[in-house]
């Protein structure tokens, strides 16, 4: 695209038009450099509002001003002579204005930065309450693993003992049978009392076979006292998991006032951080559901716990009434045995 100056009438890639006559000017009538000093200062005139005249109108503009300083003409009579303290007067504005938008950017940058330091702070905090909830989540699972082995191992003591019952009443059966065997000796030993020449024989045998018996009833006396023994051991086992288990309980109660302190500090910073960090409300949803998980989970092995605690008791109980069993047997057997 060309252009017609309307100075010198020749075709130019760019003009500029003067704002006191009206007309268009190439750059060399205009007395201008590049394309790029015209743009530059069509700019600044359009912003500061002040006119851009060409050297004819700028002489005239200079005449006028002439005449006004020899008082050939009147101050009102002249357009353009104060352009130029116009034009510093909106410079020093200018350059103001710019200061105070400085001095606002600046504001507005350190609440920038403060928000952002909250805002990582917060984050921060965040970050270390879900780690903290992990770790109390695993500790949980922990103790729940603990919990389920005892179970197992107060399985596998119903089961001993169901065991050693089993072995007490074969004892007993055993007992018995020494008891009928004892009875049948003492019967041959009767009708034998009318052969005198076989009576020696047969009190000796008798003798030697109530010995042996005796021998026989003794050992298992001392076996009897062997597993009595072994089931005070085993009671004084369950003894020691049933004090296991409520120092676990107390343990697990500890965490449990421990992490209601957290959901409550947690909900304190929820409450306060609400009205300034809207942006962190989802997230501190989610990290109250997750809360609230683990205190239901908590709940469940405090549920838990109590059971286990009953379970235990109704196994003590069991216990000592096989040991009262056991105590009525052994001293049946010592009747027996001083009758004899």
């Amino acid at each position: 695209v060309t252009f017609i100056c309307e100075i010198c009438q020749e075709n130019g890639d760019h003009v500029t038009q003067c704002d006191t006559c009206g007309k268009w000017l190439c750059l060399l009538c205009a007395d201008m450099d590049s394309r790029e000093e015209a743009d530059r200062i069509g700019q600044i005139t359009e912003e500061i509002r002040i006119n851009w005249n060409c050297t004819t109108c700028e002489i005239k503009r200079q005449n006028r001003i002439d005449d006004i300083d020899n008082g050939k003409i009147g101050s009102l009579d002249m357009d353009q002579g104060l352009d130029i303290d116009r034009y510093k007067e909106a410079l020093k504005a200018k350059g103001e204005q710019i200061k105070e938008h400085l001095i606002k950017i600046k504001g507005l940058e350190d609440l920038i930065a403060e928000k952002d330091n909250c805002i990582e702070n917060l984050n921060d905090m965040v970050i270390n309450m879900k780690k903290e909830d992990l770790d109390t989540k695993e500790k949980c699972q922990k103790a729940l693993l603990k919990l389920y082995k005892m179970e197992d191992e107060l399985r596998a003591k119903e089961e001993e003992l169901i065991l050693i019952k089993l072995e007490m009443d074969d004892n007993l059966k055993e007992f018995k049978q020494l008891e009928d065997d004892k009875g049948e000796a003492c019967k041959v030993l009767a009708e034998q009392d009318h052969s005198l020449v076989g009576l020696e024989k047969v009190v000796r045998d008798g003798e030697e076979e109530l010995n042996r018996r005796e021998k026989e009833m003794d050992q298992k006396t001392k076996e009897l006292d062997q597993k009595t023994k072994e089931l005070e051991q085993k009671t004084k086992e369950l003894d020691l998991k049933t004090k296991e288990l409520d120092e676990l309980k107390v343990k697990t109660d500890a965490l449990i006032e421990d992490l209601q302190f957290r959901v409550d500090s947690l909900e304190t910073l929820r409450v306060s951080v609400n009205d300034s960090m809207d942006g962190t409300l989802n997230e501190l949803k989610q990290v109250e559901i997750e809360n609230t998980k683990l205190k239901l989970d908590l709940g469940n092995t405090k549920d838990k716990l109590a059971n286990l605690e009953i379970n235990s008791k109704a196994e003590q109980e069991t216990l000592q009434q096989d040991y009262v069993k056991l105590d009525k047997i052994k001293n049946d057997k010592d009747k027996e045995i001083h009758n004899e």
